[in-house]
């Protein structure tokens, strides 16, 4: 693996996340545009999305729980770290059900609706509420961030006095 990256979370769970709001833009072209000569090739590119999004997302949830049991943390982050995983789980079983719907919908020939575009849009508020949690761990929490990389950077950017010996034992503590 990557010296600087614990783990595949981080890089599965952006392309996720981009696929997901991609496809939920396409279905409001495609709904607002029906009558447009590219109104098929819309719909085609938002139904891969979606479905590309969905198999993708399996990916970033197994490196999202292998993430949750191996990277280093504090008893006082468990409760965030909780509370990401639980919405990522929800999230992802929403939006595998509306990949499902869509693959029935297609199969079935059934006409873009108004309720499913409803849906999808919807499903982009825990979306980006799980996103804004894991954002959290990382840049509040300091999850997954490699704290030796960051004591070495510090270590060439800081002079080496008492203030700069307080800061690293400070990092090493956390």
């Amino acid at each position: 693996m990557f010296e600087v990256l614990p783990n595949w979370h981080p890089i599965f769970v952006h392309f996720s996340i981009a696929l997901f709001v991609i496809a939920a833009m396409l279905y409001v072209v495609h709904l607002v545009l029906p009558q447009s000569s590219w109104a098929a090739p819309i719909l085609t590119a938002a139904r891969i999305n979606l479905w590309l999004g969905a198999v993708l997302s399996i990916a970033t949830v197994a490196a999202g729980m292998q993430a949750f049991l191996t990277v280093q943390h504090g008893a006082e982050q468990q409760p965030v770290i909780n509370d990401h995983r639980n919405w990522a789980l929800a999230t992802a079983v929403l939006w595998w059900s509306i990949a499902l719907w869509e693959g029935w919908r297609s199969r079935h020939s059934k006409p873009s609706s108004y309720f499913f575009l409803a849906a999808v849009l919807c499903a982009l508020a825990p979306l980006a509420a799980t996103g804004w949690k894991g954002a959290e761990l990382v840049y509040r929490h300091g999850i997954g961030v490699n704290r030796l990389a960051l004591v070495e950077r510090i270590s060439r950017l800081l002079p080496n006095d008492a203030t700069h010996k307080r800061l690293l034992d400070r990092i090493d503590s956390e």
